[in-house]
């Protein structure tokens, strides 16, 4: 990446400076799951599932800045302030129970997943820091589907999840795409919890060959 900036300060002239870079950034990341569930009937209608979930999430970021040097006329001063290596890796086991019932016209379904995962971010330059974390979760799950008629339906899910920091987002380095907002990652960065409701209705009209259908 290219970047060249002018930027002039009216108030403070002395403080008015020319940026002329060159930012290499290289970024890596690689994705590993497996997961096995076992279903056994409970009852007539009822259905009980086990299952388990492994991932493994590694993931690095190496971004070297250079400024121009007029001697040389090239880019061949480096800037450590805005270069840096970094690593993060996220291991996550996760384990739960569901159950679903089904009677007539209306099917629902209900479970728990505790989930355990790691999160290792370790940095080499400009200085070295390590960090680790360990999270635990419950995740809940449930979802019901209602056939009100043969061509009409009430759907409503309801899930939670949790997503581990990108490494651009966990790196320490600052970002100056734009010289006069800068911003840099934070290496302290915990994952995130989201909780996704859905509720949906749809209808055919067999006669009319029409649909419709409506979410929230």
């Amino acid at each position: 990446t290219m970047q060249f900036a002018r930027n002039s300060y009216y108030l403070s002239p002395s403080l008015s400076d020319t940026l002329d870079q060159q930012a290499v950034q290289r970024q890596n990341n690689n994705n590993l799951s497996v997961n096995a569930a076992y279903t056994h009937p409970a009852g007539k209608n009822g259905l009980f599932k086990v299952q388990y979930d492994f991932s493994d999430l590694p993931s690095s970021s190496v971004k070297n800045t250079a400024d121009y040097s007029w001697s040389s006329d090239s880019y061949s001063l480096p800037d450590s302030m805005l270069s840096g290596s970094f690593t993060s890796r996220n291991l996550a086991h996760k384990a739960g129970i569901s159950y679903r019932y089904k009677v007539k016209r209306c099917e629902f379904s209900m479970g728990i997943y505790c989930q355990v995962s790691s999160l290792s971010n370790l940095q080499s330059f400009p200085f070295d820091y390590s960090l680790g974390r360990d999270f635990r979760n419950l995740l809940p799950v449930a979802s019901m589907q209602y056939r009100l008629s043969n061509t009409k339906n009430l759907q409503c899910n309801y899930s939670t999840a949790t997503q581990a920091p990108s490494a651009t987002q966990l790196q320490d380095v600052v970002n100056n795409t734009d010289p006069l907002h800068l911003y840099s990652g934070n290496p302290s960065l915990r994952q995130s919890l989201s909780h996704n409701l859905m509720i949906r209705y749809s209808a055919a009209d067999t006669r009319g060959n029409s649909n419709f259908s409506a979410s929230l």
